[in-house]
C-alpha cells in the first residue's frame, strides 16, 4: 500500500519490481516505434533525392538530343573547360612569379651597389634620394615606351592609372615616415619607400604587359623625329602649339612632357604655359640630323671635337650630381643680332642610362680640365632654356 506524499509514492512506486516490469517494456516498444517512423522517413527523403536526380537526368538527356550531343561530348566539353582554367592559374601564377623575380632582381642590384663603411646621416639620406630617383627615371622610360606604343584609348586610361597612383605613392610614403617628423632621418626612410613603391610599380607594368598579349598584335613602330623640329619647339613656345605640332604629349610627370621618336626622346619642361627647357637625347645605335638655326649637326657620330672644329672659341664645362658626370658646350647659332643659344652635353649616369647614347671622358677635378681628347666623346644630347643661371635639365635614362 503506497503511504505518503504524491512525490514520496511516486519515488517508491518507481524502485519497485513492478515498476521496472511495466516501464522497461513499454520504453523499448515507444523507442522502436521511433526508430520505424525515423527509418520510413529517411526513405522518403531518399526516394525524392532519386527522383529529382532522374528528372535532372532526363532534363539533360534532352538538351543532349536537342543540340546533337552525346555524354562523350559533354565529357570533352568538361575537360577542355577545365584545361582552360588550369592554363589560365598557370598563367596568373607565372605573372607573379615574373614580377617576384623582377622585385628580387632590383633587390639584389640595389644590394650591390657599392656603400662607404662609414656614412653620416647626410650621406645616407642623399644616397637612399640617388637611388630613388634612379627608379624613378627607369619608371618614367617604361611608360613613355608604352605610352608611345599603345592605342589612343589605352594611353589616356594607362595616363589616368599613373596619375591617381602617383598621387597616392606620395601620400603612402609621408605616412610611413610619419613617427620620424623632425628627425633627421626621415629624408631617408621617405625616400627608401619611395622607391620600393616605384620598383614595385616598375614590375607591376613589366608583367601586365606580358600577361595575355595577342601573338598577333602589331606594335607601332616610333616615328622618325623631323629635322627642323628643334627649331618649332623652343624656349618660350605655348603647351597649346606643341599640340598643336606633335599632338599629345606621350607621357606627362608634373611640368614635363616626353615624346620619343626612333631617334631621341624629346623632353619639355614647362613653366606655367610656356616652355622653360627642352632637351633632345640621342638613342644608342640612332643618329638624327637636325637642323639648328639653318645648321646642320648628325647627332650619334657628332663629337665635342667637332663643335670646337665649328666654334673654336666654345667652352666645354664639367659638372657632376651623385648620379652622373656631365660635359656641356654652349654655343651660339644663327646670324649676329639673331643667335639662338644651343647647349650640347655628353652625360655619363652613374648606374646606366638605358638606350641612351654611350659616351665617355675624363676630368681632372683638381685642374679643372678635359684629360681624354674631345673627339673621342660623342654629344648625346642638346637642347635648350630661357633661364640665365644653368643648362636645360635633362632626364636622362631612355627605356
Amino acid at each position: 500500500m503506497l503511504t505518503g506524499t504524491p512525490a514520496g509514492w511516486v519515488d517508491t512506486f518507481l524502485d519497485s519490481s513492478i515498476a521496472k516490469l511495466l516501464l522497461l517494456p513499454l520504453g523499448y516498444g515507444l523507442f522502436r516505434l521511433a526508430e520505424y517512423f525515423l527509418k520510413r522517413r529517411a526513405e522518403g527523403a531518399d526516394a525524392t533525392r532519386d527522383l529529382a536526380s532522374l528528372h535532372s537526368a532526363a532534363d539533360l538527356q534532352e538538351k543532349l538530343n536537342r543540340n546533337n550531343m552525346t555524354l562523350e561530348d559533354l565529357k570533352q566539353f568538361r575537360h577542355s573547360a577545365l584545361n582552360e582554367s588550369a592554363q589560365t592559374a598557370v598563367v596568373t601564377a607565372q605573372h607573379y612569379v615574373e614580377r617576384a623575380i623582377y622585385l628580387a632582381d632590383a633587390t639584389d642590384t640595389a644590394s650591390s651597389r657599392e656603400w662607404p663603411e662609414a656614412m653620416t646621416q647626410l650621406e645616407m639620406n642623399e644616397q637612399a634620394s640617388a637611388q630613388f630617383l634612379e627608379a624613378e627615371d627607369q619608371l618614367t622610360a617604361l611608360l613613355v615606351e608604352r605610352l608611345a606604343t599603345a592605342e589612343a584609348d589605352e594611353a589616356a586610361a594607362l595616363q589616368r592609372a599613373h596619375n591617381a597612383w602617383h598621387a597616392w605613392r606620395e601620400e603612402e610614403a609621408t605616412w610611413g615616415a610619419r613617427t620620424w617628423e623632425g628627425g633627421t632621418i626621415r629624408p631617408l626612410l621617405v625616400s627608401t619607400k619611395l622607391e620600393q613603391l616605384t620598383r614595385e610599380r616598375i614590375a607591376t607594368l613589366k608583367s601586365d604587359n606580358s600577361l595575355g598579349l595577342d601573338a598577333q598584335r602589331t606594335i607601332v613602330p616610333y616615328q622618325r623625329a623631323p629635322a627642323d623640329l628643334p627649331e618649332h619647339i623652343e624656349p618660350g613656345v605655348t603647351a597649346h602649339r606643341v599640340r598643336e605640332i606633335l599632338g599629345a604629349p606621350h607621357f606627362v610627370s608634373g611640368d614635363y612632357w616626353h615624346y620619343r621618336f626612333q631617334e631621341t626622346r624629346l623632353d619639355i619642361f614647362f613653366e606655367g604655359e610656356a616652355i622653360k627647357d627642352v632637351s633632345f637625347l640621342i638613342i644608342e645605335g640612332q643618329t638624327y640630323t637636325a637642323s639648328l638655326s639653318s645648321e646642320e649637326f648628325s647627332f650619334g657620330a657628332l663629337t665635342f671635337g667637332d663643335l670646337l672644329d665649328f666654334d673654336s672659341s666654345a667652352k666645354i664645362e664639367f659638372d657632376f650630381s651623385a648620379r652622373t658626370n656631365e660635359l656641356i658646350a654652349r654655343i651660339r647659332l644663327g646670324p649676329p643680332g639673331a643667335w639662338s643659344e644651343y647647349y650640347f652635353g655628353a652625360v655619363i649616369p652613374v648606374h646606366g642610362g638605358g638606350q641612351l647614347l654611350n659616351t665617355d671622358f675624363q676630368w681632372d677635378r683638381d685642374r679643372d680640365c678635359l684629360l681624354s681628347a674631345p673627339s673621342s666623346t660623342l654629344v648625346n644630347w642638346f637642347g635648350q632654356t630661357s633661364s640665365l643661371d644653368g643648362h636645360p635639365r635633362v632626364s636622362w635614362f631612355i627605356k
